[in-house]
């Protein structure tokens, strides 16, 4: 939308993995969006992001410091990011 304004969206598609027991970890796929404002006013840009869009709950391989009955550890649902940013 010329040189004021973008828009992104970003999908990650992760395969199924294994933890250090040997346990199977289901794959999951996120999707991320992103918008940007640029000179609106002389130098101030400004974005907002949405990460985890549909709020898809996975999880992440566990390593050998977690007891063994744990297979994956929760990751963050849905977040929001702000960012202002000012150059002179």
């Amino acid at each position: 939308m010329g040189e004021k304004l973008a828009a992104g969206f970003e999908t990650q598609f992760v395969s199924k993995r294994n933890n250090a027991n040997g346990d199977s970890v289901p794959g999951y796929t996120l999707v991320n969006f992103n918008l940007t404002g640029r000179n609106w006013i002389k130098g101030l840009e400004v974005s907002a992001g949405v990460f985890n869009l549909f709020d898809k709950e996975y999880g992440d391989p566990t390593s050998n410091d977690y007891d063994p009955a744990v297979i994956s550890v929760p990751q963050d649902g849905r977040s929001y990011r702000l960012k202002l940013s000012y150059r002179f």
